[in-house]
């Protein structure tokens, strides 16, 4: 847009007082006049520049010549000249995937973000409109679970969280992003990611590893096997459980697997061999179960 600034030239106004003469009184001189002062002085117009704008059309494509995105992108252009604060600033954000913008003539840092999937490049835009189009090298992983009883997309314990398969400074891999849903398609950069899957809140984790291509979905289903247990301690067998009671799950080496408080704490434990310690108004109960994968159980302990 072409901005014109209003230019006002200022223009000082002498008013000299009127003398009274006696009519017997010599005329005096006329009063000379300083000549108008040259051009190039304070109150000469300012020249100034129109500003020059441009249009910037953008694109982006999952893989090298490829169908356009039409969807989904955020872009970010932001100026190459750093403020005081050392921050370059954003000029404009959108959303359109096919955006037309209107820049003034210069260099810019244009961004595109798909997801957690993101390109960037720099551009100048001249005398001509511009057109650029970036490659992300971009695909899609899409997670599920099978719980033993086939895949589901409708479980609300199971939790995912991906991570890159690069170590930083500490050996440790760097966080991606969680995944709370189930069957969600996750946008990514191509390249090979490790996924942690959390089913219930005790031992049932798995870990595995996926590679994601560029312009594919890759499906990866992680498999758990575990099931949910639910303890109780009563007086006697079939009877109600008892309140207040403190819970311990053991692995077999002794470890603490899982503490609770309640009388029906329900877990989701990973198969294999496990021992319930219940305390309850200073006495203590044990017993030991077995967990397989995919099968629901009760373990039920009798305060004797």
């Amino acid at each position: 847009m072409k901005r014109f600034i209003p230019i006002f030239a200022a223009i000082a106004i002498v008013v000299a007082p009127i003398t009274a003469f006696a009519q017997d009184a010599a005329p005096e001189e006329p009063v000379q006049l300083a000549p108008e002062q040259p051009d190039g002085t304070v109150g000469s117009p300012t020249q100034l520049a129109p500003t020059t704008e441009m249009t910037l059309a953008l694109s982006a494509t999952l893989v090298e010549e490829g169908p356009t995105i039409g969807s989904g992108l955020v872009w970010r252009v932001y100026s190459t000249q750093p403020n005081e604060n050392g921050q370059y600033p954003l000029i404009v954000k959108t959303d359109q995937a096919l955006p037309n913008l209107q820049l003034s003539t210069g260099s810019y840092v244009v961004h595109a973000a798909y997801g957690r999937a993101q390109a960037t490049r720099l551009v100048s835009i001249d005398t001509e409109p511009l057109a650029e189009s970036l490659n992300l090298n971009a695909g899609g992983l899409r997670l599920w679970a099978d719980l033993g009883r086939g895949v589901s997309n409708v479980v609300s314990n199971v939790a995912f969280k991906v991570y890159s398969t690069e170590k930083d400074e500490y050996g440790e891999s760097t966080a991606i992003t969680d995944v709370a849903s189930i069957g969600k398609v996750l946008r990514l950069s191509a390249g090979a990611y490790h996924v942690v899957s959390q089913y219930g809140n005790a031992n049932a984790t798995v870990r595995a590893d996926v590679k994601v291509e560029p312009g594919k979905i890759t499906d990866a289903t992680i498999i758990h096997r575990a099931a949910n247990v639910t303890m109780k301690l009563v007086n006697e067998a079939g009877g109600e459980a008892l309140a207040n009671t403190t819970w311990n799950v053991l692995t077999p080496g002794g470890d603490t697997v899982i503490e609770s408080i309640g009388a029906f704490p329900t877990h989701v434990l990973a198969a294999g061999d496990y021992e319930a310690i219940a305390r309850h108004e200073g006495q203590v109960y044990n017993k030991t179960f077995n967990v397989e994968p995919g099968i629901d159980r009760e373990v039920e302990l009798v305060a004797q």
